[in-house]
């Protein structure tokens, strides 16, 4: 493909340039490297914008640093005070994201590389509440999630791929939101494959949903 516009003597170690500096740039080459893959992250501006700020939202994943405060546990005023500030700042960070357009409107990945198929592909994992204060997105786990949603349905055989491959994966028993039996979502809650049994080549699919699928 050629040497990227403007770059010259990029190490021979390098497999992957990254265009950008921000959240998805840096967190692209951070999941490269945790994989062995070498990268090179090039971004124009030598310093940090507060003017134009390249995140938008924060992921209920990344919100823990809301929450610090020495007192956040006093059972006294100082406590109760903390408690409602870091509730406030939890609500401004996401408010955005909850009333942001694509959300509206159902936002939909069509035409993916890294997208297998299935009921439901492509889409924001519907919400749903389990139980008195239990979210059905509390029962994600941190990378991939495999949804067993009917009994007996199996799962092995993509856990053992994923295990294969390093990818991260919890795998939870419950009712699904689809009607597929088993449900793989990503980290970011989107449905990445769906169906009612485990494909044949779990690897591939494995392969696939990670960026690395054989041409």
């Amino acid at each position: 493909m050629g040497e990227p516009a403007g770059l010259t003597d990029i190490p021979g170690e390098v497999q992957v340039v990254v265009a950008g500096g921000g959240p998805v740039g840096l967190a692209c080459a951070v999941e490269l490297g945790r994989r062995g893959i070498g990268c090179l992250v090039v971004e124009p501006r030598t310093t940090v914008s507060h003017a134009r700020p390249r995140c938008k939202t924060i992921n209920v994943r990344s919100m823990q640093h809301l929450l610090l405060a020495d007192n956040l546990d006093a059972g006294d005023a100082g406590g109760e005070r903390a408690r409602r500030a870091a509730a406030e700042r939890i609500q401004q960070a996401k408010r955005p994201e909850f009333h942001s357009l694509d959300l509206v409107l159902g936002a939909r990945i069509e035409g993916s590389p890294v997208i297998a198929g299935g009921p439901g592909a492509g889409t924001l994992l519907p919400h749903a509440w389990l139980g008195p204060g239990r979210s059905l997105y509390d029962e994600l786990g941190a990378g991939f999630t495999l949804l067993v949603c009917r009994p007996g349905a199996g799962g092995g055989l993509i856990e053992k791929a994923a295990r294969a491959r390093g990818v991260p994966l919890r795998v939870v028993d419950m009712p699904g939101p689809n009607g597929a039996a088993l449900t793989l979502v990503r980290p970011d809650q989107y449905v990445a494959w769906a169906g009612d049994r485990e494909p044949a080549d779990s690897l591939a699919l494995i392969d696939r949903l990670r960026g690395a699928a054989s041409s």
